[in-house]
């Protein structure tokens, strides 16, 4: 479980800097973290790693988005 949240914000990290302020790349982005999270049923996490690993994947989109806190966004700070 862990390997996937770790996966999928490795791709949010290299992507999203330069995807952030367009809305429709950012969403499928967003989609693609949020495949990785759902795949992890598929091969036998449980219902609360899941929900662990949905959790931290959702943060880390919610972090890259440019409506999300200016002090905590790395897109907020990349100029």
């Amino acid at each position: 479980m862990e390997v996937a949240v770790v996966a999928a914000t490795a791709v949010l990290d290299v992507l999203m800097p330069h995807v952030a302020y367009d809305g429709l790349a950012a969403g499928l982005v967003a989609e693609a973290a949020q495949a990785a999270h759902s795949s992890l049923a598929a091969v036998g996490a449980s219902g609360e790693e899941a929900l662990e690993a949905g959790r931290r994947v959702s943060a880390e989109v919610a972090r890259w988005m440019p409506s999300g806190p200016a002090s905590t966004s790395p897109a907020a700070t990349c100029a």
